[in-house]
């Protein structure tokens, strides 16, 4: 799974968290992985804070010791991606079809996932990626500046138009 791949020009993510909730009953999921970019400058891997140790490789351009939203988990760090259109995290501890559902398999999964951006205003042309896979399958960002969902095949655009450097969450 690539995470945060495609030419995404989003600036300044200071904390990501998925979870993925496959019981009903339970409450609050355990997070699948959590990178809170809490990493110095010139960093080559990002810790997953989740204790899943779904630990990720950078590729590309990504700039850690960059000032995070406000009011997220980490106000005083976060990371700039793809300066460039280069950056992204890799990650292959995962097995995306089944932790995160594939109709077409006949695997059903429901999962959250959480972050702050604060995208610049060349991210609202074509379409941004803050999570997914390198080809096909699962992506969450941006399409033309307004929150986007793929799911093999399930695609739905939200409401909201995001704008540009300002934090959304």
């Amino acid at each position: 799974m690539k995470l945060l791949q495609k030419k995404i020009y989003i600036f300044f993510i200071t904390a990501c968290t998925l979870a993925v909730q496959f019981d009903l009953k339970s409450q609050i999921p355990e997070p699948y992985l959590y990178y809170d970019f809490d990493d110095e400058s010139g960093t080559t891997s990002v810790i997953d804070s989740s204790g899943k140790e779904r630990n990720g490789t950078v590729i590309g351009n990504i700039q850690f010791g960059e000032e995070g939203a406000p009011n997220g988990s980490t106000p005083n760090s976060g990371a700039a991606f793809s300066l460039g259109a280069t950056g992204y995290i890799n990650v292959v501890e995962t097995d995306v079809p089944t932790d995160f559902g594939n109709r077409d398999q006949g695997i059903s999964a429901s999962y959250t996932m959480a972050c702050w951006i604060k995208p610049d205003a060349s991210s609202f042309t074509g379409d941004r990626f803050i999570f997914g896979q390198g080809s096909q399958g699962i992506h969450h960002g941006f399409r033309n500046g307004v929150i986007y969902h793929a799911h093999w095949g399930s695609d739905f655009s939200g409401q909201s138009v995001l704008n540009a450097d300002e934090w959304a969450h």
